[in-house]
């Protein structure tokens, strides 16, 4: 993108402001997660960094570039967590909830030097959600995206 996709205007709110927004309809707590513990992870040391500063039992994950997230498909992933590691779709590890006892592994998976998000839910009991993939996942990644994104809100 060239640029903090977090710090994206959209109708005149970050991308950042937007999504902590959609969260707040969601969850008590909303942390905004800006420096890993452990930088040059990826996501997963997004995902390290929030599981290490939660006193709760779950943590739901998303990607600052979301810009269509739903506050009732958040609610319904958080709320099937109980039983599972985490529930999120196949292709989508960045809108997902994650219980916060699967640190250790998390933390096994760093220390074997493999970051990639795919191969942590290979090691957990997730609920995969297998209807067709919402607007709400859609995130933006090139500066093409940000437009196309840009021209469906003001339509």
């Amino acid at each position: 993108m060239g640029r903090d996709k977090a710090t994206l205007e959209l109708a005149g709110t970050t991308m950042q402001d937007r999504s902590v927004a959609v969260l707040r309809q969601c969850f008590a707590q909303v942390i905004v997660i800006a420096h890993d513990v452990v930088p040059g992870l990826g996501p997963l040391g997004g995902l390290l960094t929030a599981l290490r500063q939660v006193e709760t039992p779950a943590v739901f994950l998303v990607a600052c570039d979301m810009p269509f997230l739903e506050a009732e498909l958040i609610r319904q992933m958080a709320g099937e967590l109980p039983g599972y590691d985490a529930v999120a779709y196949p292709d989508e590890p960045l809108h997902a909830a994650y219980a916060t006892c699967i640190l250790p592994v998390v933390e096994q998976q760093i220390a074997a030097q493999d970051y990639a998000m795919h191969r942590l839910l290979a090691k957990l009991r997730v609920k995969f959600i297998t209807t067709q993939r919402p607007p709400a996942l859609t995130n933006v990644n090139t500066p093409h995206e940000w437009e196309l994104v840009k021209r469906t809100l003001t339509h």
